[in-house]
């Protein structure tokens, strides 16, 4: 399995880095997303994706540590929102 960042600092209210996935167009691709709270960090962290690079729609929402199985888009990102500023939070996705 190899395993995606999508997002590692202290949280800010923001839009993270975009990553391609390196998908088989002829099927379905599942994953798994673990979000990592530490140091105090607080807010809701978001694992959004997009078919057309442009639409993004969420696929798994976090308040704290957790992981969950999800499908996988061609492109996906995390979204922070709620943020306090302190600790890190992290959004790592294993497909």
């Amino acid at each position: 399995m190899k395993v995606y960042t999508l997002y590692n600092k202290v949280p800010a209210n923001e839009s993270g880095t975009v990553q391609n996935m390196p998908l088989d167009k002829d099927k379905d691709e599942s994953g798994l997303v673990q979000a990592v709270y530490s140091g105090g960090a607080a807010g809701t962290i978001k694992l959004e994706g997009t078919l057309d690079g442009t639409n993004y729609v969420e696929v798994a929402s976090f308040t704290a540590n957790g992981a969950k199985s999800v499908l996988l888009f061609p492109n996906m990102r995390a979204t922070v929102s709620g943020s306090n500023g302190t600790g890190t939070l992290s959004l790592y996705v294993g497909d």
